[in-house]
């Protein structure tokens, strides 16, 4: 009986560093979603009369005008 039950509780330890490697590749996942959702990006009309700012999925944030170059 000795001998199932060392091999149950290996089993056991097998199963919990498992658990552990998982959490630890899933540690950072909450603070890379908050950066995806800070992500921005801007460009320009080659005149510079128009720039334009969206954010995550393409959406449109700000749209600026100016008397250009």
């Amino acid at each position: 009986m000795s001998a199932e039950f060392d091999q149950v509780v290996a089993e056991f330890r097998r199963f919990e560093a498992s658990i552990r490697n998982v959490d630890d590749r899933f540690a950072g996942l909450g603070a890379m979603r908050q950066k995806l959702t800070e992500l921005r990006a801007s460009a320009s009309s080659p005149d510079g009369g128009v720039t334009a700012t969206t954010g995550p999925g393409g959406a449109v944030l700000d749209v600026e005008f100016t008397a250009g170059r």
